[in-house]
C-alpha cells in the first residue's frame, strides 16, 4: 500500500498528511500493511531539506520504502540516498527511472508528475527526429541503470 505524498504540486500541508496516514495506518494495521512514501528529487535547496525532513519523520511513523519519483541523472539519485540515509532513514530507497519513448510522452509525463527534465536533456531531444527518440532513450535508460547500480542502488 503506498501512502504517497504525490509528485504533483501539493497544497500547504500535504506532506504533514501524508505522515498522518502513515501514523494512522501503522497503528491501526501494524505489520498488516507494508506503507511506501514518494522520494521527490527537488534542485532547490529548501525544497530538498523539507523533503529529506519529512521523509524522516514519514520513515520513523513506519513507512517501510521510498519510491523516488523519476530523475535523469545518477548522481542526483545518489546524493538524495546519501542526504536521506544521513536523516537517519534506513530503509530502501527505490530510483525512479523512466524510459523515454517519445517527446510528446516526457513532456505530459513530466508535468503529471512534477518533475523537471533537465536542459541538456531537452536539448539532445530537441536534436533528434522523432523516430531516434525511442533508441535514443533506450541507450539513456541503460547508462542511468548501468551508474545508479554501480553507484549502490539497489536492483
Amino acid at each position: 500500500m503506498g501512502a504517497c505524498r504525490g509528485a504533483i504540486a501539493q497544497p500547504p500541508g500535504a506532506a504533514e498528511h501524508t505522515l498522518a496516514l502513515v501514523s494512522t495506518l501503522k497503528a491501526r494495521f501494524g505489520a498488516q500493511v507494508r506503507v511506501a512514501v514518494s522520494g521527490l528529487l527537488h534542485a532547490a535547496a529548501s525544497e530538498h531539506a523539507a523533503t529529506v525532513k519529512q521523509l524522516a519523520l514519514q520513515v520513523a511513523a513506519g513507512a517501510e520504502l521510498v519510491q523516488c519519483v523519476p530523475c535523469f541523472e545518477a548522481a542526483t539519485v545518489t546524493r538524495f540516498v546519501a542526504d536521506v540515509r544521513a536523516a537517519g532513514v534506513q530503509c530502501e530507497v527505490v530510483a525512479g527511472v523512466m524510459p523515454i519513448r517519445s517527446h510528446a510522452e516526457l513532456k505530459r509525463a513530466a508535468r503529471q508528475l512534477g518533475i523537471e527534465v533537465p536542459a541538456w536533456l531537452q536539448t539532445e531531444l530537441r536534436a533528434l527526429a522523432d523516430t531516434a527518440v525511442p533508441a535514443y532513450g533506450d541507450q539513456l535508460f541503460a547508462r542511468l541503470c548501468t551508474e545508479l547500480m554501480a553507484g549502490g542502488a539497489s536492483s
